[in-house]
């Protein structure tokens, strides 16, 4: 919403400070969405209307125009004079000031029509290029004689949010009778400015930051879910337990730092923004240990202990799973194998008696078993 006001009153701005007289237009372009407009060319004759569309190119950075219509076109690419082109009633390709596609063997004839529109004396009449324009370099390209569409891409300087279009003078030609030959049938300076405005995507090109951000709040989601479900009642039987806690919850902090929200993107933002409460909500999580538990001496394993093997076994199997290189996934294996090792060893030699232990213990099994699916064992 910012960028796009901003736009505007870019475009105002514009049309404040214009010394154009024409008619003058606004368009909005984005990458996904072109601007099309409708001309009427003449109220008298039939099939005259013109399309016009701006397609935007973000990842190319280039506008391009293009003109439609239902009979033929013809533009000048430079400003010309009448008396420069046209001889014995006829458009002559060769004496144009530029090159320009043409069939030696075509003629073109400019009717009367065309020749009676013009006030003042006929070999002086300035025909204009067909489009005018501030902001932009034209990318060069082939001009022909005889047209279905004219289109011309432009290079969008320096990145601008605004560029200036006019159109100017447009001809229509239609075919003959016989093969070759053309009359130019009308023609119009259409004078018609387009201040068009360039909305582009903020989270253009920046795939590789918004997947980084879904990896790190599919993470913290996935660390707080399972916390919530190991500690949500707040309560404790043991120290060793109160211990475990404390110990799972700094780990968390240091793998999962908040993050800055700085980011046009909204996507990136939204996500980032989310995660950074999945941080805080960590931070606020405390549980306690009841009085009477304080002095409690259990025997059997250490539920801290197997947590850590467990939480280890989940971090490696993640990181095996980001991993494209083939002997960092071996080595992780084997760190894994080596504390699926331990902990059965722990279990079978100390025992599992309370339901801390129990807790423990299902954690254990259920990164092991997680281990021998994802990573094949």
């Amino acid at each position: 919403m910012v960028r796009k006001f901003i736009v505007c009153c870019l475009l105002a701005l514009c049309l404040g400070m214009s010394s154009y007289a024409q008619m003058a237009k606004t368009a909005f372009v984005t990458g996904k969405e072109p601007f099309t407009d409708n001309i009427e060319m003449s109220k008298d004759l039939k099939d005259t209307d013109l399309i016009v569309k701006f397609i935007f190119n973000e990842g190319a950075n280039t506008l391009t125009v293009r003109l439609i219509s239902y009979r033929g076109l013809f533009v000048f690419r430079d400003d010309v004079r009448y008396g420069q082109v046209v001889s014995w009633l006829h458009l002559r390709p060769e004496k144009f000031p530029y090159p320009v596609k043409s069939e030696k063997k075509n003629e073109y004839y400019v009717t009367d029509r065309i020749r009676q529109s013009i006030k003042g004396p006929l070999g002086k009449q300035l025909f204009h290029r067909w489009v005018q324009y501030e902001g932009l370099q034209p990318v060069p390209c082939e001009y022909n004689m005889v047209n279905d569409v004219i289109e011309q891409t432009f290079d969008i300087q320096q990145k601008r949010s605004v560029v200036q279009i006019t159109l100017r003078d447009i001809f229509l030609m239609d075919p003959g009778k016989q093969e070759g030959k053309y009359s130019i049938v009308y023609w119009k300076d259409l004078n018609l400015h387009y201040d068009v405005a360039i909305i582009r995507d903020a989270c253009f090109g920046k795939e590789q930051e918004i997947s980084a951000a879904k990896l790190s709040y599919d993470g913290i989601k996935a660390a707080y879910d399972s916390l919530k479900v190991r500690y949500g009642s707040g309560i404790v039987q043991t120290r060793e337990s109160l211990a475990i806690f404390n110990e799972i919850k700094a780990g968390l902090t240091g793998q999962y730092p908040k993050k800055s929200t700085d980011s046009d993107c909204d996507c990136i933002y939204t996500t980032v923004d989310a995660y950074n409460m999945y941080v805080d909500s960590i931070a606020r999580m405390e549980v306690k240990m009841p009085a009477a538990a304080k002095a409690v001496v259990v025997r059997g394993i250490s539920p801290q202990s197997l947590l850590s093997k467990a939480q280890k076994l989940d971090i490696n199997v993640s990181r095996w799973l980001a991993s494209g290189n083939a002997k960092e996934k071996r080595d992780i294996e084997r760190e894994c194998v080596r504390l699926i090792n331990a902990g059965n060893s722990e279990i079978d030699s100390k025992g599992v008696y309370t339901a801390e232990q129990k807790d423990a213990k299902a954690a254990f099994k259920r990164a092991e078993a997680y281990f021998n699916k994802t990573c094949g064992r």
